[in-house]
């Protein structure tokens, strides 16, 4: 059996495109070995451990710990290691934030095996900036390098993440109040937090905003 020559990891809650993605890249990088694993936890623990990738392919909203979290706890652990995020969204990526947690680059599940193989050879090459593969992006990837402009992700709390929670359900304040046994004016003091961090005015911006971000 020949040597490998390096490791890539992929990273998504759904099974059946996580099996997809991985033949993908198995197929046109024989070279790596591909570790597949359902939840952020599983390649965490893997690091902790001392296992070295070359490369994180990881989706942007997973249930148990959306992509965003998971590339900013990597970062503020030391790990260097390039990562290649990839969502099937519909609404506008978040991709400022994820510059801003240290993200490589950002491509779209719509796209093809071609551009998705393309993408992986990019960032895996130079992972420096940080580079947009989607196709609403021009070229072969914009690159993004100006930190300045990157601003810091929502700082909510774990109580501002429950209501945050109900809230997209359709949840409306006395029902919120009830279910997390607090006041209707405290509610209403979350709530207001949560649209300045996020930078909303209404209700439906809100979840929106949460969606796109993988708050939720």
């Amino acid at each position: 059996m020949p040597e490998r020559a390096g490791s890539i990891a992929i990273i998504d809650d759904h099974d059946l495109f996580l099996q997809g993605l991985a033949l993908i890249v198995k197929r046109d990088f024989p070279a790596f070995e591909v570790v597949t694993v359902t939840e952020a936890s599983g390649i965490l623990d893997k690091l902790a451990n001392g296992t070295r990738f070359d490369l994180i392919i990881c989706d942007l909203i997973m249930s148990e710990m959306n992509g965003l979290a998971f590339v900013d706890t990597i970062r503020k652990q030391g790990h260097r290691v390039p990562v290649l995020m990839l969502s099937g969204i519909n609404s506008v990526p978040p991709i400022v934030e994820m510059q801003a947690v240290g993200a490589n680059g950002y491509i779209h599940k719509s796209q093809g095996s071609r551009a998705l193989s393309n993408a992986v050879d990019a960032v895996r090459d130079n992972p420096f900036g940080f580079k947009d593969f989607s196709e609403e992006a021009s070229g072969m990837g914009t690159l993004v390098a100006d930190a300045d402009r990157i601003p810091d992700l929502p700082k909510l709390g774990d109580r501002q993440i429950e209501v945050l929670k109900l809230l997209c359900v359709g949840g409306q304040n006395s029902e919120i109040a009830r279910a997390l046994s607090i006041s209707e004016n405290t509610v209403k003091t979350h709530l207001k937090y949560i649209f300045v961090e996020l930078g909303v005015s209404r209700r439906t911006e809100c979840v929106q905003r949460a969606q796109q971000l993988g708050l939720i």
